[in-house]
């Protein structure tokens, strides 16, 4: 009887150990890392033990009760499930199920750096124009493991049958075969740096990598603040030395190359990725000033954009939505869609109506304009006119610009050379762009064919679309050494305005190839050949120090300080993003205040204090509370940090700083409460692992005990 008891046990025992995991354990959560966006972002995540609720949603208002493209990502070996976490049963029509982690995908080049941050470059099997400055990406282009889809003469994306396809629109929705499941993506339509980052979360769904990913937002987000912290605090400096502009000032513009009047067809707008940028990298953005937007009001017609004329002799004219000064015989940008545009010439105008003519003086037919269905469905406003903006138009309004940013020239010849390098060098000579020739174009980094990595892969990158923005504007500062930018070119020197000249067909396989030669460990992490720039640790950041009239300093670990501190804004704090947002921006305003290293500021926390009628009086108060520790290479003592923070001018400083992101903002003087030196912090950061027995590994131990005791009974 006991051998037959012992055999049985030790082979449950064996069981309980050595079991591989085969049949779907719907007890068992197969998600125990999980993500989820920090930001105001287009999509969300709900976890469940066998599969994940992914929407995507078209519009950044969550509050909108329809939700665009919904997934179920059902664990590999798992059926999916029929009702949700709610109770309500899956409607499978409007839900698509998806297998997880997928194993094959066709995307987008603008997606494709997400994936290399996952080490996902084996799972894609076709991209839309296979051009990309990826080294290993290239090898597998060469190779022949990546194929062009359906672009230049590419293969059908049916003919590779992928798991899934991620875009935005670019492969018209449905271009593979019907089992393969089409993933809207919008990254490239989100405002702010850290959402477009954030997007690799999203990626990370689909493949079961949310622990790999959450290493790298959050180095991404802290070399983001550190180069924030540092540009601010060399503004500050400038400001104390006496250097003008102690701030610089940006334009963010699309020029008219073909123009000899030096106008801008597109002057960009505010908020965008760029506005966030330029903010982060220490300067203004003047694209955002009243002045710069009365100028570039797009004009638009009645009918919300849509211009319904279908050609013939009396439909020429446009119906316009108000009253709008124009010149005849002045250009103006025709939008048929979002990819389109056409330059046409002001004719003849009323009040309200305006003739547009062809260069020769003919005048135009509108075609049909629609909306919606491009990008995945996203709507756009087509059929918009832009009336450009000239740079005596920005000089009359007064507006100082020190440096300029552009969209590089694309048309290549001898004519289109000269007139790239004509329209530049008739900038405004009273512009500081002008007298010290800062202007840039995002030209720099190439792909084998010249297009543009800037449409690629700075998505994913926006610590070094930050740092090459600072690298230009305060060229002092330093901030990458002697590494060139990856992005900005200087139009007087580099680019297309200096005869660069797209390359050959035989000139794209050799850069190709070039390229695929650089790839030596196409396993290696991604994250491992990024450049790493400002480290937090090493901030540049002046710190104060005690004079020897002050008390003695404490060492570096005494001086702890607890603040807390009233703060009024015009707009309430309502949502988790928020709150992460104006956490950031505030420990950055009030790091450069004090001359510390941001990391210096912890234990941040944001709660309402007082809530008004918003609807009201349009404002709430919140109560701030951090802690702030000084790093190693400070001293400075707890008395004099204790006074620095109660100044009114480091108060004014702070406000004045988050003045240009939240309105009406104030701050009560700060209650600081001296800690030193008793700090010892005991919590586990978030992520770290214990160096016993993983969970794994003792569960089914601990679940075999009763086991192993019955069988040492049985001897």
């Amino acid at each position: 009887m006991v051998p037959r008891l012992m055999i049985f046990v030790a082979a449950q025992l064996l069981v309980a150990l050595f079991t591989v995991d085969g049949a779907c354990d719907e007890t068992k959560d197969y998600f125990p890392v999980k993500v989820n966006s920090q930001t105001d972002i287009n999509w969300d995540v709900k976890y469940f033990n066998t599969y994940k609720e992914v929407k995507y949603y078209q519009s950044a208002n969550r509050n909108q009760p329809e939700v665009t493209y919904k997934y179920v990502l059902v664990q590999e070996g798992c059926d999916r499930p029929t009702v949700d976490g709610d109770g309500l049963r899956y409607d499978y029509t409007q839900f698509k199920n998806i297998s997880v982690p997928i194993k094959s995908a066709v995307l987008a080049t603008s997606e494709l750096t997400y994936l290399e941050i996952l080490n996902e470059r084996d799972s894609v099997q076709g991209l839309q124009g296979v051009y990309t400055s990826s080294p290993c990406v290239n090898k597998q282009i060469v190779e022949g493991k990546i194929l062009n889809v359906n672009s230049f003469g590419g293969v059908s994306c049916k003919s590779i049958d992928p798991a899934v396809t991620f875009h935005y629109g670019a492969f018209g929705g449905t271009s593979c075969d019907v089992n393969t499941t089409n993933i809207y993506v919008g990254n490239i339509y989100e405002e702010k740096l850290i959402q477009q980052l954030e997007w690799v979360k999203y990626f990370a769904l689909f493949y079961n990598k949310e622990e790999a990913v959450g290493t790298y937002v959050v180095e991404t987000e802290s070399a983001m603040s550190c180069i924030q912290s540092t540009a601010n605090a060399h503004v500050a400096t400038r400001q104390e030395q006496g250097i003008s502009p102690s701030r610089k000032n940006v334009l963010w513009a699309t020029p008219m190359y073909a123009d000899n009047a030096n106008t801008w067809s597109t002057i960009g707008t505010c908020p965008n990725y760029y506005c966030d940028a330029v903010i982060r990298a220490g300067g203004n953005i003047v694209n955002d000033l009243a002045e710069v937007k009365a100028l570039s009001q797009q004009v638009k017609n009645e009918n919300g954009n849509q211009i319904t004329a279908i050609g013939g002799d009396s439909d020429q004219t446009v119906t316009l939505a108000s009253e709008h000064s124009f010149v005849i015989g002045s250009m103006v940008m025709f939008f048929k869609n979002s990819f389109s545009s056409e330059i046409f010439y002001v004719k003849n105008f009323g009040d309200k109506t305006l003739e547009l003519a062809d260069k020769d003086g003919g005048l135009v037919s509108f075609g049909t304009c629609k909306t919606g269905g491009a990008f995945g469905g996203a709507p756009f406003a087509d059929c918009k006119i832009n009336k450009p903006v000239t740079s005596a138009d920005l000089l009359s309004a007064g507006v100082s610009i020190d440096l300029v940013m552009a969209a590089p020239l694309y048309s290549f010849s001898e004519a289109t050379v000269q007139t790239c390098q004509t329209f530049w060098n008739s900038l405004p000579s009273d512009w500081n762009a002008m007298k010290t020739k800062s202007v840039y174009d995002f030209g720099k980094a190439v792909q084998p064919n010249g297009g543009l990595d800037w449409y690629a892969s700075r998505y994913a990158l926006p610590d070094i679309v930050v740092e090459d923005m600072a690298n230009i504007l305060y060229p002092d500062l330093k901030l990458k050494g002697e590494k060139p930018n990856k992005w900005y070119q200087n139009v007087f020197t580099e680019g297309a305005c200096q005869n660069e000249v797209p390359p050959s067909p035989e000139e794209i396989t050799n850069n190709q190839k070039a390229l695929a030669a650089q790839c030596t460990n196409p396993s290696a992490p991604f994250t491992s050949s990024r450049n790493t720039h400002c480290d937090p640790s090493s901030s540049p950041s002046p710190a104060p120090t005690a004079s020897p009239s002050q008390a003695p300093t404490f060492s570096v670990d005494d001086v702890v300080l607890e603040v807390s501190q009233a703060i009024t804004l015009e707009n309430p704090l309502d949502t988790m993003a928020l709150k992460t947002e104006f956490e950031s921006d505030f420990k950055t305003a009030q790091a450069s205040a004090l001359k510390i290293d941001i990391t210096s500021i912890i234990n941040f926390s944001i709660t309402p204090s007082t809530r008004r009628n918003v609807r009201i009086l349009l404002t709430s108060t919140v109560s701030v509370a951090y802690t702030i520790k000084i790093v190693a290479s400070d001293t400075v003592n707890a008395a004099s940090l204790t006074t620095a923070l109660e100044s009114p001018d480091t108060m004014a400083a702070v406000v004045d700083s988050l003045s240009s992101n939240y309105k009406g903002i104030s701050a009560a003087k700060p209650s600081v409460s001296n800690l030193s030196p008793t700090f010892s912090p005991t919590a586990i950061p978030p992520g770290a692992k214990s160096s016993g027995m993983s969970a794994r590994m003792a569960s089914p131990i601990l679940a075999s005990l009763p086991l192993l005791l019955l069988l040492v009974w049985g001897f």
